[in-house]
């Protein structure tokens, strides 16, 4: 059977130019599809705050780890501003506002040469006044936006609306100030999204990562009713340990540290990658 696309020549070259709309059109239905543009999302605590059409990883880093040093100042029992600070190119002034009604035109043979008008080389996106992240024309690009201050405004509206919902303000709350991951007995740990309540399940031997002491949980069954000074003398009492033993089974899945509010924020060993 012959393929299409080598009979196209022999059709092109036997037939009157008439044919070459069709021939053109079966030879469009027999090319595989466009891979569709890979998509990404900025994710913080579990909120969506960016829906981009591609990021690099560093990038994204990048402004994670600005947005906690702007949160690790900033009281997040209110809302936080998010606004748009374009830069100007040299020599352009911001669009002036009209006339009010009424007010006399000038003369223009006296009037001097306006001004042209803004061109806006680059915008910053500013949180609580601090810079988060600049938007420049090679973003305007590479995610179809028609112009920097169109995209400029579409990613403050979307980081003033993901960042002021309640829930996700009271997570950020939860581990501002706390380190993405944590380094303990040789393994790493990424922190979860919140805080874990505290069901007096939590156990210590005063280990420590990266400077903050290490808990993890123990099943209700292992956990005592009572805790400190009382407790000990209930276990010698009970001719049982002072101190409660590590998990038997190695390194725990999950540890745990405080935050500035005293709340227990989950880290968790990453799943293996499969192959």
């Amino acid at each position: 059977m012959v393929h299409l696309t080598e009979a196209l020549p022999v059709l092109l070259s036997n037939r009157p130019l008439r044919w070459l709309p069709a021939a053109l059109l079966l030879l469009s239905l027999t090319l595989p599809p466009a891979p569709a543009q890979a998509s990404t999302a900025w994710v913080v605590v579990g909120e969506t705050l960016l829906e981009l059409s591609s990021s690099s990883s560093a990038k994204l880093e990048q402004w994670n780890t600005r947005l906690e040093e702007i949160l690790s100042s900033s009281d997040l029992s209110r809302p936080l501003s998010v606004t748009v600070v374009p830069v100007l190119a040299v020599g352009t002034v911001p669009t002036t506002p009209a006339a009010p009604a009424g007010a006399l035109a000038p003369d223009a043979a006296g009037a001097p040469a306006a001004a042209p008008a803004a061109e806006v080389l680059r915008a910053t996106i500013q949180v609580n006044g601090q810079t988060l992240l600049e938007v420049t024309p090679e973003e305007v690009r590479t995610q179809g936006a028609g112009s920097v201050l169109e995209l400029a405004n579409r990613w403050a509206d979307s980081l003033r609306r993901g960042l002021n919902q309640p829930e996700t303000r009271r997570r950020l709350a939860s581990v501002a100030g706390l380190p993405r991951q944590l380094s303990y007995q040789q393994q790493d740990y990424v922190r979860g999204d919140g805080a874990t309540p505290d069901r007096s399940l939590f156990r210590t031997d005063g280990s420590r990562a990266s400077g903050r002491v290490v808990f993890w949980e123990v099943v209700p069954e292992q956990a005592y009713r009572y805790s400190g000074i009382l407790a000990d003398a209930i276990r010698a009492l009970q001719g049982r340990p002072t101190t409660v033993a590590k998990p038997s089974t190695g390194t725990p899945a999950t540890i745990y540290v405080l935050n500035r509010r005293r709340e227990f924020i989950p880290y968790t060993r990453p799943s293996p990658s499969s192959p």
